[in-house]
């Protein structure tokens, strides 16, 4: 009996020795799960929409008092954004997205029916032709900037926008349709300012308007910023 009693005991702590481990690399496998959970929860939400500066500018005031997971990580830590200077009053504004990574407006030239465009094709086209669209690219490393650029011109195929009368480092791509390929819809130009990355895409017939100015870079690259 006495036998059987030290028999039952050794074989307790060898199971709860074999126990320990696994109980541990539970907790630990747990952990990591919760950690990546939450670094990947930011990108589970999609942007904050608005439809007007001021109701942008009040959502981002109010964040600053309450703790909803969606203005944690769309809003935190704004405390200004970007215009461009010369093109901000060029259209009616249409939209703002604010993500945790870029903040984008975009303003229509024109009050256009596109619901008058029975080709869906021909209605992207008038679409793209009818917006600028202001992309400001938020770091989520101070500086990375231009880094940002530097893979933009890679993964893009940029090419710089040579002018001997400025020394911003400005790149360009020209967009063409798929189905209209004989001419570019727009242009979408890229630059660092301020430690951030910009993009700003402009209708063909925008940029024409400004290409012979002799201070054309700067009149495409100067913003504004507003502090909120």
């Amino acid at each position: 009996m006495k036998k059987l009693m030290i028999y039952i005991l050794v074989s307790i702590m060898i199971i709860g020795s074999l126990c320990l481990p696994g109980c541990e690399q539970k907790k630990d496998n747990q952990e990591e799960v919760n950690v990546q959970g939450s670094i990947g929860l930011s990108a589970s939400y999609g942007p904050s929409t608005y439809y007007s500066l001021r109701d942008f500018e009040s959502s981002v005031k109010a964040s600053r008092h309450r703790s909803d997971e969606i203005d944690i990580y769309n809003l935190s830590e704004l405390d200004y954004y970007y215009l461009p200077h010369h093109f901000a009053e060029a259209g009616t504004l249409k939209v703002i997205y604010v993500k945790d990574v870029y903040v984008c407006i975009e303003d229509s030239l024109a009050d256009i029916d596109l619901n008058g465009y029975e080709d869906p094709h021909e209605r992207e086209i008038a679409r793209l032709a009818n917006t600028i669209k202001f992309e400001w690219s938020r770091n989520l490393v101070e500086g990375e900037g231009p880094a940002l650029l530097e893979n933009a011109i890679n993964v893009m195929g940029l090419r710089a926008f040579v002018s001997a009368e400025s020394s911003v480092n400005l790149y360009y791509k020209d967009v063409y349709y798929p189905t209209a390929p004989e001419a570019p819809v727009l242009i979408t130009f890229y630059w660092v300012a301020d430690g951030y990355r910009f993009n700003l895409d402009l209708p063909i017939e925008i940029f024409e308007a400004y290409q012979n100015e002799i201070n054309i870079v700067e009149i495409i690259t100067a913003i504004d910023q507003v502090v909120v």
